[in-house]
């Protein structure tokens, strides 16, 4: 199998359609000057996404997509280092999520991280032997197919959009380090737009969801898709709501 040296003559999505197939298992590194991302694969399947610029934390993750208290998430937080756990852990043992809510919400975490990784248009690429995975993540559930690369822009849409654009190579890079840095950028990327997109994309893009994952087309689905559905539809309502407000 080989892969593209470089991001910029590919897309994310490409690569990870690419691994999905190929049922790599790895790491795919993207290398900026001044980040290293890594995507752990099993088997094809995302297990685990590790950024050193596009952090996303557990306790924002359940506050901003779940609707849980900030002062919760701190209560959790200190209960946490006071004991050494990972705030998950701490989360449920403080009762703020129950158990078996804990594999969804770290699955929201690595959606996050991937949505962030998405918004970046160079990088050098490098595809690994299989390294161990972070502290947890070996616990969690794999990423579905559709949560990482299906409906993702590819190659050709990308390069009709570069001979569109006029900017400059780092002007553009200036613009996507914004993009990723902005603090509503994990809500945006649930939407599926940029943080700088006007109320009318926004808007579009809020009702395409919608009518997507809406109960009524999940026709011959089964249970554990259409609760996948529903989760995404509360997560694209919560974010919808959160951007139009700010």
């Amino acid at each position: 199998m080989q892969i593209a040296s470089r991001l910029r003559d590919t897309t994310l999505g490409d690569l990870l359609a690419e691994l999905h197939r190929a049922n790599a298992t790895g790491v795919l590194e993207l290398i900026e000057p001044k980040g290293r991302h890594a995507i752990h694969l099993r088997r094809g399947f995302v297990q685990a996404v590790e950024s050193e610029s596009a952090l996303v934390r557990l306790g924002d993750v359940a506050a901003r997509r779940w609707g849980i208290s900030r002062p919760a998430v701190e209560r959790a937080r200190m209960y946490a280092h006071a004991r050494g756990l990972r705030i998950g852990h701490a989360l449920v043992a403080t009762r703020v999520i129950a158990a078996a809510q804990l594999d969804a919400l770290l699955a929201e975490q690595q959606r996050a991280r991937l949505e962030l990784l998405y918004a970046l248009r160079d990088a050098e690429i490098r595809f690994r032997v299989a390294r161990p995975l972070p502290d947890g993540a070996a616990e969690q559930t794999p990423l579905e197919a559709r949560d990482t690369f299906y409906g993702r822009p590819r190659k050709q849409a990308r390069d009709t959009e570069h001979t569109q654009s006029t900017e400059q190579p780092r002007a553009r890079h200036s613009r996507v380090t914004r993009a990723m840095h902005h603090p509503l950028a994990a809500e945006y990327a649930v939407l599926g737009v940029a943080p700088d997109s006007d109320q009318r994309a926004v808007r579009d893009a809020f009702r395409a969801l919608v009518l997507a994952l809406h109960p009524d087309r999940a026709h011959g689905v089964s249970d554990l898709e259409r609760e996948s559905r529903a989760r995404k539809l509360v997560d694209v309502v919560r974010a919808y709501r959160t951007v139009t407000a700010a």
